[in-house]
């Protein structure tokens, strides 16, 4: 069987329906390799814990809310060391200082979104492009590669499927098919 797409998600406190969005998102990619999913978990995990699961990661994808809080930047300067492949997304709202100055040093392009939905819009396309970047392997069937292309070529929805069924947003398991 083949090794799931290891994908580490940093994320401020009070973004859970984008936490929500990741997991949905991912779990509908028409690829047969599965996925493991793990989120910043802000308070109570050790730094050992953090860093072997961003070391894992073969994607990086950090999303800022209003603050900037631990570990975040911990978890943010480990994926950049290490070169992991980074997708960087900021919602549009007031920042606290330290997600201010978070965002003046990361010198990074950071792609902005409103709210959930669109978050999902920009994510569905961004991670498929991800996955058929030549430069990162993913292992991936031919058929997946076909409809990734497909999923690129089709028009954006103007409204994903509701958030209700809460559940995605967690670190955990989606199983290949």
């Amino acid at each position: 069987m083949a090794r799931k797409i290891c994908l580490f998600v940093s994320s401020s406190r009070e973004l859970e329906e984008e936490r929500e969005i990741v997991g949905q998102v991912v779990a509908g990619l028409p690829v047969s390799r599965g996925w493991e999913i793990r989120h910043t978990v802000h308070g109570g995990e050790s730094l050992e814990s953090i860093t072997k699961a961003v070391e894992r990661a073969d994607l990086y994808l950090i999303i800022l809310g209003q603050d900037a809080s631990a570990p975040i930047g911990l978890e943010w300067e480990l994926a950049r060391r290490l070169g992991k492949p980074t997708l960087a997304y900021r919602k549009d709202v007031g920042y606290s200082p330290s997600a201010q100055y978070f965002l003046r040093v990361s010198k990074f392009e950071w792609k902005v979104f409103k709210d959930a939905q669109d978050l999902r819009k920009s994510l569905v396309k961004d991670i498929a492009k991800e996955l058929l970047d030549l430069k990162n392997r993913y292992g991936l069937f031919p058929e997946d590669v076909e409809k990734l292309f497909q999923l690129l070529e089709e028009p954006e929805e103007t409204e994903g499927p509701s958030l209700k069924g809460y559940g995605a947003g967690e670190s955990g398991i989606i199983l290949g098919r």
